[in-house]
């Protein structure tokens, strides 16, 4: 383990973003599907909420939001785009 390294052997110099997903299945016959997804960055702001009622939205929002972080990570100051 290198100095910047933590006790998981993670790079603790770093950029890193969190993404929190919860799903759940409403008490209904139709339409029951619902996930809440939660981002935040390093940056100590606030993060973002949204809501969905389709998994494919999810993925889609998985999809994007990784493609960010990296986007990110790619700069040289990590501001992103």
């Amino acid at each position: 383990m290198s100095g910047s390294e933590n006790a998981d052997g993670v790079d603790s110099t770093g950029a890193f973003a969190t993404m929190v997903i919860r799903v759940w299945l409403e008490n209904r016959p139709d339409d029951r599907f619902r996930a809440r997804l939660t981002f935040a960055g390093d940056s100590g702001g606030v993060g973002s909420t949204t809501m969905t009622n389709a998994p494919s939205d999810v993925l889609d929002a998985v999809r994007d939001w990784l493609a960010a972080v990296q986007a990110d990570a790619a700069t040289p100051d990590g501001a992103g785009h």
